[in-house]
């Protein structure tokens, strides 16, 4: 019997990434046991160390590539801390990332204690724009800072966001945002004309 559950834990180890689906559901719960509910206008933090998982090839520092996988935790505490995960499960509605953009200031290194502060910065029909930080505990240092863009499907936004207070103060694209969509829409105006 051991042995069986072994080799079903090992198949499941070798074609999934058990370990990713267990931090999702852990960031779930164990937000909703021990924090409290988010206004859509403030600031979430979502809590993580880099692991010998997490380094580059010279087990040195966090590898680029994890700072964004590790956002799919940070986005999903946001929107189940301030409900909007809530909304979108009742309407059946997905939410797809379009586009993310980083910028590394300074490495996150082995052990380093980290939080990410995300916050939504603006929103319109089917579009919803977070901002990420990544701050080291131990000098409060912005390592890196990312925006994500998410396409919300099967969900009317402007509806759900209708009875969100504050929801309407972040209509207002920021200059940041406004040249990130510029830049991304020149991409895909190159990658229209290619096909």
């Amino acid at each position: 019997m051991i042995s069986v559950i072994i080799i079903i834990l090992a198949l499941l180890c070798l074609f999934w990434d058990v370990a990713y689906y267990i931090r999702g559901f852990a960031t779930i719960y164990i937000g909703r046991a021990f924090q409290r509910k988010y206004k859509i206008t403030e600031t979430t933090s979502y809590y993580g160390i880099c692991t010998t998982k997490d380094v580059d090839f010279f087990f040195a520092h966090m590898n680029n590539a994890r700072f964004i996988r590790i956002l799919d935790f940070a986005r999903i505490h946001f929107y189940d801390r301030t409900d909007l995960y809530q909304k979108l499960i009742k309407a059946n509605g997905q939410l797809l990332v379009g586009a993310s953009n980083i910028r590394y200031r300074r490495s996150l290194d082995l052990f380093n204690l980290y939080r990410i502060e995300t916050k939504l910065m603006c929103w319109n029909d089917k579009t919803i724009f977070l901002e990420h930080k990544f701050i080291t505990l131990k000098d409060e240092f912005v390592r890196a800072i990312a925006h994500s863009r998410s396409h919300i499907i099967g969900l009317d936004l402007p509806a759900a966001m209708a009875d969100v207070p504050g929801a309407e103060s972040l209509k207002k694209f920021p200059d940041e945002i406004v040249q990130w969509q510029d830049a991304l829409e020149t991409t895909s105006a190159k990658l229209r004309k290619k096909d």
